[in-house]
């Protein structure tokens, strides 16, 4: 699953309970990045009753988060296919953001990425 929840937001119950499983929070500071992950106990999944989750933690350095964004044989030469990767990532973002401005959104332009 390639879900990420803004940590900032607290979901509904409903919401939360519409989640997918494996919905996740990608987090970043000081160059060490953390996936977060959530799973539900499928046997407790009852509303009106106690539920169980799993969650998982993932901790990567900053070049092994940038080479997991590429296939297995591209990974030793990552840092010359790194920039046209970033290129094509802000071209991609740019155009979803448009796509959800257009449906009202507000989008954070005071984000910095890492």
């Amino acid at each position: 699953h390639n879900i990420n929840i803004d940590v900032r937001y607290i979901p509904t119950f409903e919401e939360w309970m519409a989640l997918e499983d494996g919905a996740g929070w990608n987090l970043e500071a000081d160059g060490v990045y953390m996936r977060i992950v959530m799973y539900r106990d499928d046997n407790r999944l009852n509303p009106l009753q106690p539920g169980a989750y799993f969650m998982t933690m993932e901790l990567h350095s900053e070049e092994d988060e940038v080479r997991s964004h590429f296939l297995e044989e591209d990974r030793d030469n990552w840092k010359a296919l790194w920039p046209d990767r970033m290129k094509k990532a802000h071209e991609w973002r740019a155009k979803d953001e448009a796509e959800a401005r257009a449906k009202g959104y507000q989008i954070d332009t005071d984000y910095q990425d890492p």
